[in-house]
């Protein structure tokens, strides 16, 4: 007889959370996981600042790094009375990192200090999450929370958000272009933004050539001059631009997902070809700032069906090799720009 599925243990959202913290209320205790690093983090600064207020001293804000710690170290401290006053707040960071002692652990759930707010920011999704009886005590409780990871239309929508914040505007497709250049990492998202802010002083609008002078010109190389080599089928300047942002320390799975949706958009390129669609209500079709439209449609002329579907599944081999192997990232690139140039 197959084996019962583990049913899914259901968490709130982040949105849940910032609808609570309005309140000023506080559980006693917080586990916030997911793939929403930016998230993971700005829930536990919000958090805080809602203890703020009430904490006597600064001993009594305390920042556990779970590679450093072990679990009983971060039960003691959230036992520990508070160094002056009636409340203390216990933050764990990496709490994937931490082995969990599981009794200890749901007994405190079910019993925790009254002085004390403990809150684990894990990144990722626990392994056993679905299992573990702590991780069913925290969803009963309400303590459990899920960072889920953002689509790219969502991070977009952010960066419009976060700009008309600050008093400043962006479009649609400037906020895409940003989101190409830097990736979809909000903190780094929110220091270019920081920095495009500055620099446009008393002007509102946050332009084109804003971005494009002040994000790309940071950087030594970015992933999309490698993409247009690649789009160029242009073997010996791929190499080298590939070879200079692994060495400035660009996350190989932030190259392979902006290449990856390149693409993607190949293939939907052929629709838009065919019907003649403008450039503008072609870019919003594929999330792309309008004047790179032009470039797929070059492109497009060069890789035949056959070359991007043998890219495509270079792609996914080289995600699994990323994720899974101990082999040299340059390595696994180079089987890739290989497999994506080649002539079918």
């Amino acid at each position: 007889m197959a084996k019962a599925k583990t049913a899914s243990i259901p968490a709130l959202t982040l949105s849940d959370l910032k609808k609570q913290l309005r309140t000023k209320t506080l559980n006693p205790v917080y586990f916030i996981y997911g793939e929403d690093s930016y998230g993971i983090e700005k829930a536990g600064k919000g958090i805080y600042e809602v203890i703020a207020p009430d904490l006597v001293s600064d001993f009594d804000n305390e920042v556990i790094a779970a590679s450093e710690a072990s679990f009983q170290d971060v039960l003691s401290a959230a036992l520990a009375f508070p160094f002056s006053g009636d409340r203390k707040i216990v933050t764990v960071k990496n709490a994937e990192e931490l082995s969990y002692d599981r009794k200890p652990f749901v007994q405190y759930i079910k019993q925790p200090a009254e002085s004390t707010v403990l809150v684990f920011l894990h990144q990722g999704v626990p392994a056993r999450k679905d299992s573990e009886e702590h991780f069913k005590l925290l969803a009963e409780k309400g303590y459990l929370y899920e960072a889920k990871e953002l689509n790219e239309q969502v991070i977009r929508d952010w960066v419009i958000a976060f700009t008309e914040e600050q008093g400043k505007r962006i479009s649609e497709v400037n906020a895409a272009l940003l989101c190409n250049l830097v990736g979809d990492d909000r903190m780094l998202l929110e220091k270019q933004l920081e920095k495009l802010f500055l620099y446009s002083a008393e002007v509102k609008e946050i332009t084109e050539t804003m971005i494009t002078n002040q994000v790309v010109s940071t950087k030594e190389f970015t992933v999309f001059q490698l993409q247009d080599m690649i789009a160029k089928q242009n073997k010996p300047e791929a190499y080298r631009i590939l070879t200079a942002l692994l060495y400035q320390g660009v996350a190989p799975l932030n190259i392979l997902g902006v290449l990856a949706k390149y693409f993607m958009n190949l293939l939907k390129i052929d629709e838009i070809m065919k019907t003649k669609t403008d450039n503008y209500t072609a870019a919003k079709m594929m999330g792309v700032p309008a004047f790179v439209v032009d470039q797929y449609r070059q492109a497009r002329r060069l890789y035949s069906e056959a070359m991007i579907a043998s890219a495509i599944r270079a792609l996914l081999e080289a995600d699994v090799a990323l994720k899974t192997s101990t082999g040299e990232p340059e390595h696994i690139f180079l089987t890739l720009l290989h497999s994506m140039m080649e002539k079918k």
